[in-house]
């Protein structure tokens, strides 16, 4: 990550994204953790499409159908979102190899209840979804 800074656009500060060096993860997201992700404690490449939402980073994960929520102070990855159900196994043949998650978007008010969604979709996907964000806290 890069911080730039607003007026000159100089870069202010950089932070690696990394998965957490213990088993776990930080925080109850209420969503998944790191079941069958190997390399705890290596960066995470191939991010995208950066939301900020109450204060952390979401981000598309190229290549995959799945969100990283992201702690911009340190770095650490908090959590996971996993999409790869969204679509149907018909919806999915239709689609090639390249046809993957690459669009986020986050709405504060659309989730209802005083709560954010986000809403999601790919490379020539046949919908566009709408998500309400887990809740985020300690």
């Amino acid at each position: 990550l890069h911080e730039l800074d607003g007026a000159s656009l100089a870069v202010r500060r950089r932070v690696r994204v990394r998965l957490p060096s213990g088993g776990g993860f930080g925080g109850a997201m209420g969503f998944g953790g790191f079941p069958g992700v190997g390399g705890l404690g290596r960066e995470l490449n191939y991010i995208n499409d950066l939301q900020w939402v109450d204060g952390m980073l979401w981000a598309n994960v190229w290549g995959q159908e799945r969100l990283a929520c992201i702690d911009p102070t340190s770095g650490i990855v908090r959590g996971f979102a996993d999409l790869s159900l969204l679509l149907t196994p018909d919806e999915r043949r239709r689609l090639s190899a390249e046809d993957v998650l690459n669009g986020i978007a986050y709405d504060p008010e659309g989730g209802g209840k005083g709560r954010g969604c986000l809403y999601v979709t790919g490379k020539n996907w046949p919908r566009l979804f709408k998500i309400a964000m887990p809740s985020i806290g300690g």
